[in-house]
């Protein structure tokens, strides 16, 4: 089932630096780990030294540098469940 309920795109450069849109919010983050709401579900970066370089909310739009393990999507639409893109599992 396709949703066409919003757009929501990630580019992922050499694991350091992830541009993104479609973001509709920051529920957390610290160096380790970001929480995002996106316009197609909850994304949680993992790494390590994350920073946010540049967050525009009223375009979407975020730009996230440092070393990135792991991208998780859970898709509140369907039900609480964390899906792995790519990552150690550690």
């Amino acid at each position: 089932m396709t949703s066409t309920a919003g757009t929501h795109n990630l580019i992922l450069n050499n694991r350091n630096r992830a541009t993104l849109d479609g973001v509709t919010g920051v529920i957390s983050f610290d160096d380790r780990t970001i929480a995002l709401r996106t316009e197609l579900g909850e994304l949680t970066i993992d790494g390590e030294n994350l920073n946010i370089v540049k967050l525009e909310l009223e375009e979407g739009k975020l730009i996230v540098e440092g070393t990135i393990t792991g991208l998780f999507y859970s898709d509140q639409a369907v039900k609480p469940a964390k899906r792995r893109l790519f990552g150690s599992g550690k």
